[in-house]
């Protein structure tokens, strides 16, 4: 009986040493991340190992797919406003990606026009976001309501809670009859490039400078020295402003500017004409600039 029993705890001995050398079962990593996209965005998702699986919690707000052409990449679609997880199963691990999206919004206006056919248009950014670039589709109508011009248009750099302005020209000929009031501007479409990335506004740190150069009855040559006093590269437009004598808006120029951190330079594109801004008496720098500031969790 002894013997029985030495033999029996020997080979539980054994049993209990093969177990503990036995590996651990290997649990896959699961990821957490989050982003958020404005309606009609896409991004796709990588650990760039296979996807094996991929679900959307709510498709209605976003759409998760594989990607046909790359089977390490997960396409995302904004669909409509609202949140959803979508859930990634690679051969690396599992990702749960939380989508908000949200509706762009803008708000566009034909602000004036001038007696050389020019038309003003501004649309402010009531989004927190900077987008690279909009679409705007503009309509100028007479006083009858008939269609003078219709025309899309790009406008670059549109930063968070700011205005941007562009010039149209439809041609002198027009002006007589046009119709503010019953005149009208869309934006139709936003681009965004660096998604997953947060941008700062930085118009704070720049300082820009008009030096006229030049003075005729035809117009205004002048440089811009620019001053870029955040610890980084920058992005943008510089406005300027034309007025008449009691302060009325006339018209706006735009330039887009670079600089490198620290940067300090002088341009020399700045012109403004005469004959298209006649009642001309003075203008004003404005500076909308970025930084692409850091990357999200995405």
């Amino acid at each position: 009986m002894k013997k029985f029993m030495k033999q029996l705890m020997a080979s539980a001995f054994v049993c209990a040493m093969v177990i503990a050398l036995l590996p651990a079962t290997v649990q896959a990593k699961t990821t957490k991340k989050s982003i958020t996209l404005y309606k009609g965005e896409a991004i796709y998702y990588t650990d760039y190992t296979t996807v094996k699986s991929v679900k959307s919690s709510n498709a209605k707000v976003a759409k998760a797919s594989k990607d046909k052409s790359a089977d390490y990449k997960t396409n995302i679609v904004a669909k409509k406003a609202g949140k959803t997880n979508v859930t990634i199963r690679t051969k690396g691990g599992t990702a749960v990606v939380t989508v908000t999206v949200k509706n762009a919004k803008f708000t566009s206006k034909i602000e004036s026009v001038n007696e050389s056919g020019y038309v003003l248009i501004s649309v402010k950014n009531n989004s927190k976001d900077v987008f690279d670039s909009i679409e705007m589709t503009y309509t100028i109508k007479d006083s009858n309501g008939g269609v003078i011009a219709q025309k899309s248009e790009t406008m670059n750099s549109i930063l968070p809670n700011k205005t941007a302005y562009t010039n149209v020209y439809i041609g002198s000929d027009n002006m007589e009859n046009l119709s503010l009031s019953q005149s009208l501007a869309k934006v139709t479409g936003y681009s965004r490039s660096w998604l997953g990335y947060t941008y700062k506004d930085v118009s704070s740190k720049i300082t820009c400078t008009p030096q006229v150069t030049e003075e005729t009855d035809s117009g205004i040559s002048y440089n811009m020295k620019l001053k870029n006093s955040y610890n980084d590269s920058v992005s943008g437009k510089v406005y300027t402003m034309v007025y008449d004598a009691d302060n009325n808006l006339l018209g706006v120029e735009s330039n887009s500017i670079n600089l490198d951190k620290k940067e300090t330079k002088t341009v020399t594109y700045g012109y403004v004409s005469k004959r298209a801004y006649p009642n001309y008496d003075h203008m004003k720098l404005v500076v909308q600039a970025y930084a692409i500031e850091r990357a999200k969790n995405f």
